[in-house]
C-alpha cells in the first residue's frame, strides 16, 4: 500500500507545489489519510498543521493553525506555509465519527529544500454502554469488578484498569473507543453464596453503540 500511496502522491504534490508562485520559501508536508481497519482512502478529512511559534526568544504552550485543507477523494493532502521559527509542530486530522489524530512532527525535518511525508491512519469511532446492576436482595459484602484487557479508548472515563463496585448498584457508563474491534473483558462477582468469573468479548462495530450488561 505504501508504494501505491507514493505513486499517487507523486503527481499530486508535483502539480500542487509547482503551482505555487513562491519557490523555496515555504515549508511543505504531504500525505494520504486512510482508514486504519480497511486501508480505504478517507476524503473530507480536515488536516491542519499546528505551530508553536517562537517570539522574542520565548514561546507559550498554545498551538495556532499554520495551514489546513480537506483531503481529496483519494485521501490526499499537501500543505505549505511561510518559513518561520517555531518550537513545535503538530499534524491534526479530524473527521466526523472518526477518532482525531494529533501527531507531533519533528521540527528538524522541515526546511525549504524538501517535502515532508506523513501518511495518517484514522480509526472509526464506536461506543460501548456498560450497565452494572445489583438491585435485588443484596448484602453489603457483595462485590463486583470488571476490566477491559485490550481496549484503545478515546475518553478518560474508561481504561484498562479495574472498575470496582460493592453493595446495591444500578449505574451505566458510556465510553468512546476504536470501532470494528473485539473488546475483551473479565468480570468477577463475589457474593455470600457464589463467586463467579466472567471472561468474554464483545464486537464493537464502527459508528454504533453496543450494550454490555452485568447483572448479579
Amino acid at each position: 500500500m505504501k508504494a501505491r500511496f507514493n505513486l499517487m502522491l507523486l503527481s499530486f504534490i508535483t502539480v500542487f507545489f509547482l503551482s505555487c508562485k513562491k519557490e523555496n520559501t515555504d515549508y511543505r508536508i504531504f500525505g494520504v489519510v486512510y482508514g486504519a481497519n480497511n486501508n480505504a482512502f478517507l476524503s473530507g478529512v480536515n488536516v491542519a498543521v499546528k505551530k508553536q511559534v517562537v517570539a522574542s526568544g520565548t514561546f507559550n504552550n498554545s498551538y495556532n493553525t499554520a495551514t489546513s485543507m480537506v483531503t481529496t477523494d483519494d485521501g490526499e493532502f499537501a500543505l505549505s506555509w511561510p518559513r518561520e521559527n517555531f518550537a513545535g509542530l503538530q499534524l491534526v486530522c479530524t473527521k466526523d465519527q472518526y477518532i482525531t489524530v494529533n501527531r507531533d512532527l519533528a521540527v528538524g525535518s522541515f526546511s525549504t529544500e524538501n517535502f515532508v511525508n506523513s501518511n495518517v491512519a484514522m480509526h472509526p469511532e464506536s461506543y460501548i454502554s456498560v450497565h452494572v446492576n445489583n438491585s435485588g436482595t443484596t448484602s453489603p459484602d457483595d462485590f463486583f469488578r470488571y476490566v477491559f484487557i485490550n481496549a484503545e479508548f478515546d475518553c478518560t472515563c474508561c481504561d484498562n484498569d479495574w472498575r470496582e463496585f460493592d453493595g446495591t448498584i444500578d449505574s451505566t457508563y458510556q465510553c468512546r473507543l476504536y470501532g470494528d474491534t473485539w473488546l475483551k473483558y473479565i468480570g468477577e462477582i463475589i457474593t455470600a453464596d457464589l463467586d463467579t468469573v466472567i471472561q468474554d468479548s464483545i464486537w464493537c462495530p464502527a459508528f454504533s453503540t453496543v450494550q454490555l450488561e452485568f447483572e448479579y
